[in-house]
């Protein structure tokens, strides 16, 4: 497939305040230069105009890059010509002959802005005729078997028969970063992503419970890790070692050991935040899901934490998780088989009372174990 240039259209940006649409598009601008350049995708320009954004390059691989970039609502590879009626009629039948011929039925959808001599209507109707008599097809306005989209701008023309769906949101890292409690599961990795859309950069904090665990979880964790990379840039994960402080909290009253558990790992989230310069901690959770996800339970959570906890799948049930999951691409790595934590009690507690897990965290010497724990914390290279 032949192209010029990538039209990318954004939304939501287009109805921010002049100022707060400047730097939201110059972020923007920002993350597809990375992005191209991450990916060794040859180009000449990003640049921005009018309520457009046009990536200059031929190469086919940018099209993939761009549709995983947030704020960007869809894209489309497009054939540049002169804004002259002429000149958009000769591109049209040009781009329409390896599109269509006697079998097939097209439809011209035209799309002026700017000060020409002619409008819409007169796109559709001269460009239309000029592509049935070139190449035989006929003209089918309701059901065509092909749309040639002709955007007539100021400057340029621009004409398309792909409308590429983008990930639409804010440009990634706008919002500042947030710290991801993220195992590699199903659930966390979507939270992160979603997060990710909101314009929020995250950093991943991973416990890893030997010997409750082995190392087929965190190889799991990994490789979803690197199947995140295309979305979220670079990936930046923690690994903090949980295990020792899993040995402690099965001592105790063990229904209430991943309750202790997630509480351990929210104080972490919260260190780890502090050094990064994160303004919240996201994590995967989701209404009534499993014991430790009850309103309850969720209070007695987020009383460990001094910043704001996201849970951007708290209202969505397993499906749909397992629907974004797989949009994402990471579907079929998350839910592929990983040791279970061995030390999740049979009869968890579903309704703690917070007095009654302070009164157990009384009887252990928290700070030090938190400490401990946040001097064992490496970057994982992903």
């Amino acid at each position: 497939m032949e192209f010029d240039t990538i039209l990318v259209r954004y939304g939501e940006i287009g109805l921010k305040s002049k100022q707060t649409q400047r730097l939201f598009i110059d972020r923007l601008l920002s993350n597809i230069t990375a992005a191209l350049k991450q990916e060794n995708v040859e180009f000449t320009d990003v640049k921005r105009s009018s309520a457009r954004v046009f990536v200059e390059t031929q190469d086919g691989k940018a099209l993939d890059v761009l549709s995983k970039i947030f704020g960007i609502v869809s894209l489309s590879p497009v054939t540049v010509c002169e804004p002259t009626l002429d000149s958009i009629t000769k591109a049209a039948e040009k781009f329409s002959k390896p599109r269509l011929d006697e079998a097939k039925t097209f439809a011209i959808r035209p799309r002026r802005s700017g000060g020409q001599d002619f409008d819409s209507k007169e796109i559709g109707k001269v460009v239309g005729d000029s592509v049935r008599k070139a190449t035989g097809a006929a003209v089918s306005l309701k059901s065509p078997d092909v749309e040639i989209h002709v955007e007539a701008r100021e400057k340029h023309a621009y004409i398309f028969d792909r409308i590429i769906e983008g990930p639409k949101g804010i440009p990634l890292g706008i919002e500042g970063k947030v710290v991801g409690l993220y195992s590699g599961g199903i659930d966390s990795p979507v939270a992160i992503w979603l997060m990710a859309k909101r314009g929020c950069m995250p950093v991943l904090v991973y416990g890893y419970n030997e010997p409750f665990t082995d190392e087929s979880n965190l190889q799991r964790a990994k490789d979803v890790a690197k199947l995140l990379k295309p979305w979220l840039g670079e990936v930046k994960m923690y690994m903090v070692d949980n295990g020792e402080n899993l040995k402690q909290f099965t001592k105790t009253e063990q229904r209430y050991t991943c309750l202790l558990c997630k509480r351990m790992l929210y104080r972490v989230a919260n260190e780890i935040a502090e050094k990064e310069g994160a303004k919240a901690i996201v994590t995967g959770e989701s209404i009534g899901q499993v014991a430790s996800q009850t309103l309850e339970n969720i209070a007695v959570l987020d009383e460990a934490s001094c910043l704001p906890v996201l849970r951007p799948t708290v209202g969505l049930d397993k499906n749909e998780i397992m629907d974004l999951s797989s949009k994402i691409g990471i579907l079929e790595r998350s839910s592929k088989s990983a040791a279970g934590c061995s030390a999740v009690p049979d009869r968890p507690s579903t309704a703690a009372k917070l007095e009654k897990i302070l009164e157990i965290e009384s009887a252990l010497d928290i700070e030090k174990m938190l400490g401990r724990t946040v001097s064992t914390a490496k970057l994982i290279k992903i």
